[in-house]
């Protein structure tokens, strides 16, 4: 055997190479190929799932399994649909030896038919009609698919087939394993498709000793004196990432070395040192740039990693898309339930100073932000003015690391208070200005005292002069006192200035009224046409002018009595129904209230025997449903008319919500979802799965196929509306309060009494999480573009989110504070621009906010 050319380095192995190391994944993806189970192989490049592919295809013919095998970079993703799928099937064709048709015909003769329908066809009429034995099609290289616009199209035709099975017996001798860079959520991604959600995942981890030694110690053991260490040692550095093993055992093979090798030296020399320049094969590169591709998600992966580098900080995995992202690039895998660096080459490698460095090349504001992480996040070098705007401006669109976000919102903060230690600057000077009045309100004083003075010594003298003195006498006095007056009254205008300014942080309406009011009363101070430096004080016209740039509340009344969870809005924001929650003896109040948004009581609405629990208004705002404990919904027009009552719940109705076709959702403790048509007919029955039916609060989607049910333990079911279960959303600890929507159905935000908010995409997916609140949260809800979340909380404050495309990226706009109890409800208006909010317990007082977004 020749040795020097025993490792092969990149490319799949051939089914009969003899450093081939069959690991796990061999085992069960035969097995679980032979019995008919749709299986994938997902895992990062150069992982040997083509080789993989290629064993297991040997093992399934010699027992007798048809087998096709087709590589799709063969393809590419740049084809037209009708040339990519021309292309599929011929692959597919020639892979399984069918050359008797004359294919290019048979494409033309069918060419009536869309593309997917082609080859649905060719399957069954060329392929399974044709064959009796078991067929299985390898798809391998699917990641060059997802890069086009039909790519949900072909996969939900490789699960139509799976599918099919249930009514022809033939579809159930054919099988698909696909292999990639990818995960069940890329497959098939359009909202109103079911997801992937077929096959069984193959799991492909790096070679261990036990594993590898019968295949890779005879290529050691001509040059090494202990094989058997050099080769774990080689697996220690590669972490037994197959290509990198197989690479530096050629190395050592090919290496004019003595029997005393040290594993390290070489490795640090050929992989190590220099590594971009002897990447070749290419695979240190290949990891790097899929790292760097997408300059909107580079910051948030090097972050991760970077997080994930630092010495006892443990990342636990999650389904988040930046672990997926970084889990693919093939740098990081899953270890204890945590992430870790695959092996040390890729610790030495791509270090902290190569994190440092690219990110340096990402950010605007590099220097900054390291000269403030070595000066121990030393505010001086925070940034301000022109140059925070410019890097708030190119963060917009970026999905960045933890630290850029602490390091921007620091800027942000250290810049308000900047601005707030200006204003305290100004409130000082207006004191000064108010205490010079007093001055001069003291030296009046004591001019009036010496004009008594010397109208007593006027009295001396002669007649004449002492009536002329007299007039002059009087008329000083009566100036004295009018100045005396006026200086007085300015110093009271000044502090009342400063009082409505102060009151802006906590009562921003009485804050107006007191700056308003104070304004009047300066105006009979000052002269007509007086210049403002004629002005005795300035401090109510700065700070009217202050609150008018600031102020966001723009209404608010009280109705005197506490408010219950239900509570909603109307979406055209006209009308407001909220249920009394006083939590007094003998409160037995069963009924709703209707008001207009400007505080006028519409109409207390009585129908249900025992308390209302929850209000929902429809989409078009022209109906409300209520659900009570005495276990019905009732439907109601905005005017308070009773429509109907819907029956059929056993325990109370905790949750009604409502679709955009006004299809209704009722959630009860019975452990219940209901589907309900407007007319009252019942749709769906769907049973939830979480243990004691502890049911808190749900919500259907927009387009009315989806359902969303939290419950009391921190779980949320994931439920199709004919009644299919998707999928449990864990991570909440503590019962879960609100459950919501995005209006372009991208998005899922769930709400709980750990005071974090979880952002989900449709498949179950856990995109974010904020830890938003200090207190418990009772309401979460969307913008109507979908790019803002609102929420409130016991804490008793109102906080916008920003939403950047699918991500969160977490920062916080803006906090509304005021309130002085729990907020329990808030919502935006259509246009988005104001939004009512809905407010305190202890007494009902409605806010409305303007959001200046």
């Amino acid at each position: 055997m020749e040795f020097e050319n025993y490792y092969k380095v990149g490319g799949s192995l051939k089914a009969n190479h003899s450093t081939y190391v069959s690991r796990k994944a061999d085992a069960q993806i035969f097995q679980r190929l032979q019995i008919g189970e749709y299986c994938f192989v997902f895992n990062s490049r150069q992982m040997g799932k083509s080789s993989l592919r290629v064993q297991a295809i040997k093992k399934l013919r010699a027992i007798g399994i048809k087998c096709a095998s087709i590589d799709l970079t063969i393809i590419g993703s740049h084809a037209s649909p009708e040339k990519w799928y021309k292309g599929f099937a011929n692959q597919l064709l020639n892979s399984l030896e069918i050359d008797d048709v004359d294919f290019n015909a048979w494409w033309l003769q069918h060419d009536s038919w869309t593309d997917v329908q082609r080859l649905n066809l060719l399957l069954e009429s060329l392929v399974l009609n044709r064959f009796s034995e078991n067929i299985i099609i390898f798809i391998d290289e699917i990641d060059t698919l997802l890069k086009t616009e039909f790519k949900d199209d072909f996969f939900a035709l490789i699960r139509a087939c799976y599918n099919q099975r249930a009514e022809s017996s033939k579809y159930e001798r054919l099988t698909f394993c696909l292999l990639g860079v990818a995960t069940p959520g890329d497959l098939i991604q359009e909202r109103e498709r079911t997801p992937f959600n077929i096959g069984t995942s193959i799991e492909l981890t790096g070679f261990n000793f036990f594993e590898a030694k019968d295949a890779l110690i005879p290529g050691l053991a001509y040059k090494v004196e202990h094989p058997e260490i050099v080769l774990k040692d080689v697996l220690y550095w590669t972490g037994g990432q197959p290509f990198l093993t197989q690479k530096l055992c050629n190395l050592i093979a090919q290496e004019t070395i003595n029997t005393n090798l040290i594993v390290r030296e070489l490795v640090e020399k050929y992989l190590i040192n220099n590594w971009e320049a002897q990447d070749e094969p290419e695979h240190l590169r290949t990891i790097r740039d899929r790292l760097l591709r997408n300059e909107q998600k580079a910051g948030r992966l090097l972050g991760l990693y970077q997080q994930v580098l630092q010495a006892g900080e443990k990342i636990v995995v999650d389904s988040s898309q930046e672990q997926t992202e970084l889990r693919l690039s093939g740098l990081v895998v899953k270890k204890d339930s945590c992430l870790k660096v695959y092996n040390p080459i890729y610790q030495a490698v791509f270090n902290r100073d190569w994190i440092e460095k690219e990110l340096d090349k990402l950010r605007p504001y590099s220097e900054a932000i390291n000269n403030w992480l070595n000066s121990q996040k030393s505010p001086l070098w925070l940034l301000q003015e022109t140059v925070l705007n410019e890097a708030l401006t190119w963060a917009i669109g970026k999905n960045l690391s933890n630290t850029d976000y602490e390091f921007l919102q620091e800027s942000q903060k250290i810049t308000i208070e900047l601005q707030i230690e200006a204003n305290h600057k100004l409130t000082e000077i207006n004191q000064k200005l108010a205490d010079a009045n007093e001055i001069a309100s003291q030296k009046l004083t004591k001019t009036n005292e010496e004009a008594k003075q010397q109208l007593a010594k006027a009295n001396q003298k002669a007649k004449y002069i002492i009536w002329i003195g007299g007039i002059v006498a009087t008329f000083l006095v009566l100036i004295g006192q009018n100045r005396l007056d006026t200086a007085k009254e300015a110093t009271r205008l000044t502090q009342e200035g400063y009082n409505a300014e102060q009151k802006l942080k906590t009562k921003q309406l009485e804050s107006l009224f007191l700056a308003m009011q104070a304004g009047q009363d300066l105006k009979p101070l000052v002269p007509n046409h007086s210049s403002l430096g004629e002005y005795q004080t300035t401090t109510p016209l700065s700070a009217l002018l202050n609150i008018l740039a600031n102020i966001r509340e723009y209404n608010q009344f009280d109705i005197g009595q506490k408010i219950g969870r239900g509570a909603s809005f109307s979406p055209d924001n006209q009308l407001i129904a909220f249920v009394n929650n006083e939590l007094t003896i003998g409160n037995d109040d069963v009924t709703f209230k209707l008001w207009n948004r400007d505080g006028t009581p519409i109409k207390t609405l009585s129908g249900h025997k025992e308390k209302v629990k929850s209000l929902s208004f429809s989409y078009d705002s022209q109906y409300i449903a209520s659900g009570s404990d005495d276990r019905t919904i009732k439907l109601w027009t905005r005017d308070g008319a009773l429509i109907k009552t819907l029956s059929g719940h056993e325990e109370s109705v905790v949750s009604v919500s409502f679709s955009s076709d006004n299809t209704i959702a009722s959630a009860s403790k019975d452990g219940i979802i209901k589907v309900w048509q407007l007319n009252g007919t019942l749709v769906t029955n769907i049973p939830v799965q979480m243990e004691g039916n502890l049911i808190t609060t749900a919500a259907i989607s927009p387009n009315g196929e989806f359902i969303a049910v939290g419950g009391e333990e921190g779980i949320i079911e994931l439920w199709n509306r004919d009644g299919t279960f998707i999928k449990n959303l864990s991570g909440h600890k503590g019962l879960v309060t609100k459950v919501t929507f995005s209006p372009d159905e991208e998005t899922i935000a769930t709400a709980a009494q750990d005071g974090t908010i979880k952002l989900w995409k449709f498949n179950g997916t856990l995109i974010q999480t904020i830890k938003a609140h200090t207190g418990e949260i009772n309401t979460v809800s969307f913008s109507p573009n979908s790019k803002i979340i609102i929420s409130g909380s016991n804490d008793q404050t109102i906080k916008l989110w920003q939403l950047d495309g699918t991500l969160l990226d977490g920062t916080l706009i803006d906090t509304f504070v005021g309130h002085s109890d729990s907020v329990i409800n808030v919502n935006f208006n259509s246009n988005g621009k104001k939004s009512p909010l809905l407010t305190r317990m202890a007494q009902l007082n409605f806010g409305a906010w303007m959001s200046l977004l």
